[in-house]
């Protein structure tokens, strides 16, 4: 899926590469504070890239925090609420860059995508199938809840000794995963159902990240 997205011309093919970046960054073990909040700020740069190349990856981002903070708000809420503010701040910095008409030439990208969107969503409306029987003819969806459960399966009964880097791509996974299946069969958007609207390949970011810890576990 993530081969299939670099090939394309669509925004996923950026925006794959940013979300798994930008977990890495958040995941990213760290030897002191100041190199922690580093990652956090790079961590929030590309998450925000994630956004403005393919605007559906926001739920996929939103995941991605929700998932480093249950996993480490174990350390206390303040340093939790600090790192927070840094990803939130580098987002928003990143976001006033992207405003700057010196380096795209247009002061206003939120308004042709909030069209875009909209657009989108008047075929999502058209198109998205009521009967989830298409399922069956994706048999590639199966590949995300199968490595989340194989990295289950391999890290139970070691479940006290996993890090907090593998556990957080693995919280973050599941939450993707369970995003988008709502969005896909209890709402109305094609994140799932068709690869070149709106595009399922994001997902797969996470997924490949987790499915490489499940390697070094079986091997």
């Amino acid at each position: 899926m993530i081969l299939k997205a670099w090939g394309s011309d669509y925004g996923d093919s950026s925006a794959v590469s940013y979300l798994a970046a930008g977990v890495c960054c958040l995941a990213m073990p760290a030897p002191s504070g100041r190199r922690r909040l580093g990652w956090l700020a790079g961590a929030g740069t590309l998450l925000a890239l994630a956004i403005h190349s393919n605007f559906i990856t926001a739920p996929l981002v939103a995941a991605a925090v929700l998932g480093y903070a249950i996993t480490a708000v174990r350390r206390g809420w303040r340093p939790l609420v600090a790192h927070l503010a840094v990803v939130s701040g580098s987002m928003l910095a990143t976001t006033c860059a992207a405003l700057s008409a010196l380096l795209f030439g247009v002061a206003d990208i939120f308004t042709p995508t909030w069209h875009s969107y909209h657009m989108i969503r008047d075929q999502t409306n058209l198109w998205h199938s009521p009967d989830p029987a298409w399922v069956l003819d994706a048999p590639h969806l199966l590949v995300p809840p199968t490595i989340l459960l194989a990295w289950v399966a391999s890290s139970w009964r070691q479940r006290k000794g996993v890090g907090r880097a593998e556990l957080t791509v693995a919280v973050t996974a599941g939450l993707q995963l369970g995003a988008y299946v709502y969005l896909q069969f209890f709402n109305t958007e094609w994140v799932l159902e068709y690869y070149l609207y709106l595009y399922m390949s994001p997902l797969w970011a996470c997924v490949c990240l987790l499915a490489a810890f499940v390697v070094v576990r079986l091997s």
